[in-house]
């Protein structure tokens, strides 16, 4: 075998402390390497922790928007049955207003056809009153004729005979308008 001589030891114990050196160094190296990995996984887990607080805070904010969604979809279902009541109501009062129109129109269609009835009366009694007047005018002016008549008669039996004939004219006229007195 051979001899180890002393600089073989030494070079041994060198290539020893340099590989413990190179030991050193590389747990330093790993050391600072989980420190890190250490700092980020303490940053991960407070991230995690910070990310599940906002969940909670949007699973609570969630369940009030549900909260909040029901109570405005009641509020909206309420309100939705009253208007549908106000609809019926005012759809019945539409129907009574219908039905009174209806009823007026009908009154003011009977109103209309009774008072053209009593324009054709009033028309018809205007005619035999102008008739009236007319025959009274053609007496009027047959005065004046009759009085000359009179003035001129000289004798009473004419008179007498005038008086009497006009007395019979007079009743035959009375006769023939029908026994009243009216003109």
């Amino acid at each position: 075998m051979s001899k180890i001589t002393e600089s073989d030891l030494k070079r041994l114990e060198d290539l020893i402390i340099g590989s413990f050196d190179r030991l050193e160094k590389g747990q330093n190296v790993l050391e600072t390497r989980l420190s890190t990995i250490e700092t980020r996984l303490n940053s991960l887990e407070i991230g995690q922790t910070e990310l599940k607080e906002e969940i909670k805070t949007l699973e609570i904010g969630q369940i009030e928007l549900k909260k909040e969604i029901n109570e405005k979809s009641q509020t909206l279902k309420i309100g939705q049955t009253e208007i549908k009541g106000e609809i019926k109501t005012l759809e019945i009062k539409q129907t009574e207003i219908k039905e009174e129109i209806s009823e007026k129109s009908q009154t003011l269609t009977i109103g209309q056809t009774e008072i053209k009835g009593e324009i054709k009366t009033v028309d018809a009694k205007l005619n035999g009153v102008s008739e009236r007047i007319k025959i009274i005018e053609g007496a009027i002016l047959k005065i004046p004729d009759l009085a000359e008549k009179v003035g001129e008669l000289k004798n009473w039996r004419q008179i007498v005979i005038i008086t009497i004939t006009a007395t019979i004219s007079s009743v035959v006229g009375w006769v023939i308008r029908g026994g009243n007195l009216k003109p």
